[in-house]
């Protein structure tokens, strides 16, 4: 009886790891999509300005 007591115990105990262990991915993803979505929005924006340096450089144009 206490063996299989213990052995339930063992894989709640199991599934309970797994259940974390899935969060934590999960946590980790959406930190790995937010860090991707400012890079994209700053580089983005580098861009843009990279641009409008060049486009005012060749034009002689100031805002």
């Amino acid at each position: 009886m206490a063996e299989r007591e213990a052995e339930r115990q063992a894989r709640v105990a199991e599934h309970e790891t797994e259940r974390q262990a899935k969060a934590a991915e999960r946590e980790r993803q959406k930190q790995k999509d937010a860090v991707a979505r400012v890079a994209t929005s700053i580089l983005g924006s580098a861009g843009r300005t990279a641009a409008n340096q060049i486009v005012r450089g060749l034009f002689g144009t100031r805002r």
